[in-house]
């Protein structure tokens, strides 16, 4: 007797297979860093390496070629040039993916050798040749940006979530987004190195009153209050 299959099929967990441990719902705030972005992780610059893991490099290897070959290109200020950027507008349906990219591409641009290694062995396993392989970028620029005496890529994480809009109507101003990139690249410095970098005018100000107003203050004017002649 045939079964009629529109009424009766398998158990679904005869029909799927889910992995022991996945992280299903990428976000910048936890998965470009080890360990969902701690603070230790940061400072060494170690990548999550779940993201690199989980990640489909062939429907998206064109973006990922154009991106890390500027990347992995030579910086060299000596011939006079400025140094010039590029920016990439990504859209796609909710769920597509669009955070994993993202985590993806922060967390090789850290440089370390044994996330880029992964690489390397996702790329035989593919078949892939050595020049069509992502892993020459590691080899022809990026592994000597990120290693010996050179910081690598400064990696900074902002979402804007929440903080758009909202203006409209309204007397005041919002933020600009120059603002927001400013914030997110000083707080990351703060994180890596544990130091400050002055950017807004206040500061700049404040920097200059202590490194060299103060100075004529407490030695400058003592001077003329001693001997108005000076």
């Amino acid at each position: 007797m045939q079964t009629d299959i529109t009424t009766v099929r398998d158990n679904l967990g005869n029909i799927c297979q889910i992995p022991e441990s996945i992280i299903s719902v990428y976000v910048l705030e936890k998965h470009i860093w080890e360990n969902g972005n701690d603070p230790a992780a940061i400072r060494e610059r170690k990548p999550e390496l779940r993201t690199i893991d989980e990640f489909q490099i062939d429907p998206v290897r064109p973006f990922l070629n154009d991106i890390f070959r500027l990347m992995a290109a030579p910086h060299k200020p000596e011939r006079g040039a400025p140094s010039v950027g590029q920016g990439y507008w990504i859209q796609a349906e909710f769920g597509s993916g669009k955070s994993h990219l993202l985590c993806f591409l922060a967390s090789l641009a850290l440089g370390s050798e044994e996330a880029w290694e992964k690489i390397r062995k996702k790329e035989e396993k593919g078949k892939r040749g050595k020049r069509e392989s992502l892993y020459q970028f590691w080899e022809n620029g990026l592994k000597q940006k990120s290693t010996g005496n050179n910081k690598g890529i400064f990696v900074i994480a902002q979402t804007l979530v929440g903080v758009g809009g909202g203006t409209v109507g309204y007397d005041t101003k919002g933020r600009a987004l120059t603002d927001y990139i400013l914030d997110a690249a000083k707080n990351q410095l703060q994180k890596e190195t544990g130091k400050n970098i002055s950017l807004y005018p206040v500061e700049l100000l404040a920097d200059r009153f202590i490194s060299r107003d103060l100075d004529r203050y407490r030695t400058d004017l003592k001077k003329f209050l001693k001997d108005p002649k000076y």
